[in-house]
């Protein structure tokens, strides 16, 4: 028979092993959120990156206040997967809107929840007006259609050159598409139609700009408007931009499709 005091120690033994030891080690697959940026942030999250370039089937959204910790348990989010992210404040001002390739320090869309590396910070150096400019009220896309065109430079002046174009020369279109592509249409000398898909880097500044890749110093930027008398070429405009386009060495004014 057992002795008393060695069953007394035994139980006690149990109990303790109960409450903590006989409970599995923390595997740190909790998802840690911390906002940095002094106003509220509004956090969605996708399951799938085609599920986040069109903004639909949305997992979960959570709002967080300045300086708040939030934390999300491996119920809310699976280890070992990879979720996209979409935050932003109520302006829009300070998103994560950004390449993950060229991204700013600690921007991210994309996230995998890796045990043990778990913490993402939203800082207020990620900001800018790209999103507002480039992305509709769906978060999705743009369509932007040429209407003027200039030639010279911020340092000299800008004169329209949009009566000396053909009418072909005239025909350029952008959709600018929350997966950082761009289609580029537009007619060629003959009036025949053209299409490319552009890859672009969306820019870490307070206008909106955006920067064709794989093509030599083209740029979409917002809120630039060429006259003939400087320095009265910028605006505050979302629905207007200055556009260097790949077939052409001039200024194409483009205007946002409503």
């Amino acid at each position: 028979m057992m002795n008393r005091n060695l069953a007394i120690t035994f139980l006690f033994s149990c109990l303790l092993l109960a409450t903590h030891g006989c409970k599995k080690e923390n595997e740190h697959t909790d998802v840690t959120l911390i906002n940095h940026i002094n106003t509220p942030i509004t956090f969605d999250i996708y399951g799938s990156k085609d599920d986040y370039n069109e903004g639909k089937n949305r997992i979960m959204r959570k709002v967080l206040q300045y300086n708040e910790v939030l934390v999300m348990t491996k119920e809310e989010l699976p280890a070992n997967k990879t979720y996209y992210a979409d935050w932003y404040d109520d302006n829009h001002f300070y998103n994560n809107w950004f390449n993950d390739a060229s991204k700013p320090e600690r921007a991210f869309v994309a996230f995998t929840t890796t045990p043990g590396k778990n913490t993402f910070y939203i800082e207020p150096d990620t900001k800018g007006n790209a999103k507002t400019v480039f992305l509709d009220k769906t978060g999705t896309s743009t369509n932007w259609k040429a209407v003027d065109a200039f030639q010279g430079s911020a340092a000299t002046t800008y004169v329209s050159v949009w009566n000396d174009l053909t009418e072909n020369e005239r025909v350029h279109e952008v959709s600018v598409r929350k997966d950082f592509t761009a289609l580029y249409s537009y007619l060629d000398t003959l009036g025949t139609p053209n299409t490319k898909t552009y890859e672009f880097k969306v820019h870490n500044a307070d206008m909106g700009y955006i920067e064709l890749l794989n093509s030599n110093g083209s740029y979409l930027q917002a809120g630039s408007l060429p006259v003939s008398t400087k320095p009265g070429y910028v605006s505050t405009s979302t629905d207007s931009i200055m556009a260097l386009l790949p077939t052409s060495d001039y200024y194409f004014m483009l205007v946002k499709q409503k």
